[in-house]
């Protein structure tokens, strides 16, 4: 959908989501990637790449993947950029919880 409720089809090219394992810190890179985030070994913050240079219809999902600790996940973004509207971090604090984001090329949007 464009947001509008207009639904467009694509060939569907690369075969989907590149699964990605993260545990400390980082900046993510790339696109169209689930992101299993641990926490095991304490909190850790993942921001995203800036929504223009990701481009439109780029996605992230970010999942905790459940490893029973306390430890948050922070997801940002890059610069003023937002993510629903609002410049505030998100915050992924429950097991198994997660959060996919889409870019419009100019800021990031929750699915």
């Amino acid at each position: 959908s464009d947001g509008s409720g207009n639904l467009s089809w694509v060939a569907q090219s690369g075969g989907g989501l590149t699964v990605e394992d993260q545990n400390s810190n980082a900046t993510l890179t790339g696109t169209n990637k689930f992101v299993k985030a641990n926490t095991s070994g304490g909190a850790i913050t993942l921001t995203l790449p800036a929504a223009s240079t990701a481009g439109s219809g780029a996605i992230f999902v970010i999942k905790d993947i459940g490893n029973a600790s306390t430890h948050a996940i922070t997801l940002a973004t890059s610069g003023s950029e937002t993510i629903d509207g609002s410049t505030a971090d998100i915050i992924i604090n429950n097991n198994y919880a997660s959060v996919e984001v889409v870019s419009d090329n100019s800021n990031w949007w929750i699915r």
